[in-house]
């Protein structure tokens, strides 16, 4: 289903109005209907609506990545995971706020003494905290991504039942009725949310298993995997769409990893690209060989050129960031696209540039440009030889960019530097399109 501008903008909307109606839905109800005879002091009153706040906010943190298609439809993975992780930095901040215009603030913040409510709200702020840290700095202390994921789960799970039993057992705004029932809403939600993220889901993904029915080396440690449906109709997606592919039997099994579809929409066969660097990955290749099976949830994410609507398309990629944009490119091909559409593809050297052979070949089918860009280039190949900035890119842009649409896929820093060097040289912000398999 292919989504216009508008549809797009509207179903935003729609949902960044329901996020903060949400949000904000204890603090509200706590304010409309205020079940103390006496005012307090100011600092309790704060203390007591940043609480509220915080509360709506950490509520809806695991809502914001539990892969539901309708919110992640409009925004795309990257802003829905750059969202999460600043609204938990801002329910930290609420917290810090919460405790430090609380009167026993110090007694709270040693924690895990006096009354439960106390505990409760004590055993909340640190395993927030301790969320917050580790995520943050998780690559500086060399991590393993696993081993976060476990411990962010854990804490996570943690966190908003000890903040339920802290302001229920606190009964001050939440002896109201009413602001029970608002926070009793938050947590069906919630609930609902979990089921279908970790059951409904989980067993319709069990029913439809995929067959591995090629596997191949496309340079020292990325691998070219191809999958087939087992005994279902398969899975329509849009070109540059992404999977969760997981290769363990157990439904319930958390070990699961994003995938780029590197294969044509047009076509029933699933190709996904593996860079065998890290622990898992090495051993999701030595698993994944013809005949075995896998379970992929999906498809996800924005990152696709049947939602835009442009005159021209400028694809950046680099690594095992080209494999959604060989998507693209192999679905307009056999679409029979005639659109201007310029490839700027960069490597370390014409060996590591993947699947560079096979982009050349689709020139005679496409209105297709590529510009080879590498680190190691000797020129024999017609590559330039460097990397991305803006004075290379400004040599290759040409004519009018409000109308072309860039998306760009690779490593973290190029794409920083590509996304403002683009910026810089006049591709409208709302035509600048990126993908980012940044977890933290």
């Amino acid at each position: 289903m292919v989504h216009t501008s508008l549809d797009t903008f509207v179903r935003a909307v729609a949902i960044l109005g329901a996020y903060v109606l949400l949000s904000l839905l204890p603090l509200g109800v706590a304010a409309l209907a205020d079940p103390l005879a006496v005012p307090r002091p100011w600092p309790l009153e704060l203390a007591s609506a940043a609480g509220l706040l915080a509360l709506g906010i950490v509520a809806l943190e695991f809502a914001l990545v539990a892969r539901l298609r309708p919110v992640n439809t409009p925004f795309g993975s990257d802003a829905l995971m750059l969202f999460h992780r600043r609204m938990g930095i801002a329910g930290l901040a609420l917290v810090a706020v919460h405790v430090a215009f609380l009167p026993r603030r110090v007694p709270e913040l040693r924690g895990l003494s006096g009354a439960p409510s106390l505990r409760a709200g004590a055993l909340a702020a640190w395993a927030l905290l301790a969320i917050v840290v580790l995520s943050v700095t998780r690559r500086r202390m060399r991590v393993r991504y696993e081993r976060w994921l476990l411990g962010h789960r854990l804490l996570a799970a943690l966190v908003l039942p000890a903040m339920l039993v802290h302001a229920l057992g606190m009964n001050v705004y939440t002896r109201s009725p009413a602001v029970r029932w608002a926070i009793a809403l938050h947590g069906g939600l919630l609930a609902l949310v979990a089921l279908d993220y970790r059951v409904r889901r989980p067993l319709r993904e069990q029913r439809r298993p995929w067959t591995v029915t090629a596997a191949s080396r496309e340079s020292e440690d990325v691998w070219r995997i191809t999958l087939a449906p087992g005994g279902h109709e398969g899975m329509r997606f849009e070109p540059g769409q992404f999977v969760w592919l997981r290769t363990s039997p157990r439904w319930w099994s958390s070990q699961e990893h994003p995938l780029s579809i590197a294969s044509s929409s047009e076509r029933r066969e699933l190709e996904l690209v593996i860079g065998a660097r890290g622990d898992w990955s090495r051993r999701c290749v030595e698993q994944l060989v013809p005949g075995a099976r896998a379970w992929l949830d999906g498809p996800y994410g924005a990152f696709t050129p049947d939602r835009a609507n442009a005159e021209r398309l400028l694809l950046i990629g680099a690594g095992t960031g080209i494999a959604p944009l060989r998507s693209m490119l192999l679905s307009l091909r056999d679409r029979g696209e005639r659109r201007p559409i310029l490839v700027i593809h960069a490597s370390r050297g014409p060996k590591s540039a993947l699947f560079a052979a096979e982009f050349e070949a689709l020139r005679p089918g496409l209105a297709l440009e590529i510009a080879p860009v590498h680190e190691d280039c000797d020129g024999r190949d017609g590559c330039e030889r460097g990397r991305l900035d803006r004075e290379l890119l400004r040599r290759h842009l040409h004519g009018e960019l409000a109308r072309t649409h860039a998306f760009v896929c690779g490593p973290p820093p190029l794409m920083d530097v590509v996304q403002d060097a683009l910026l810089e040289l006049g591709i409208p912000p709302a035509n600048l399109h990126t993908e980012r398999f940044d977890m933290v």
